[in-house]
């Protein structure tokens, strides 16, 4: 399974969980491409990174971009020149 789709499974459980009341332990991701149907448990590490990543878009619909970090996926992003640095010139060096 794709770390994509767990944390896919694990949002709509979160969605789910908040509108029953009560605990979505699994889900089940359909790979239509290749016919199969895996059962997925939710993990709480899967959770928290929901989680995470909801605080992470509610701070930049406030208005605050997320400080930048350097990945392997900035030279092709196109918000690149409106990340924000927080960092010192001191931090650089430690």
């Amino acid at each position: 399974m794709w770390a994509s789709d767990r944390i896919h499974a694990a949002s709509l459980s979160l969605l789910l969980e908040t509108e029953s009341g009560k605990e979505v332990p699994f889900a089940f991701v359909e790979y239509a491409s290749f016919g199969i149907i895996r059962k997925v448990v939710i993990r709480s590490s899967d959770r928290r990174e929901v989680l995470k990543i909801y605080r992470r878009v509610e701070k930049i619909k406030a208005g605050f971009m997320p400080e930048k970090t350097e990945e392997k996926f900035c030279p092709e992003c196109t918000f690149s020149e409106h990340c924000v640095s927080n960092s010192s010139l001191m931090s650089k060096f430690f």
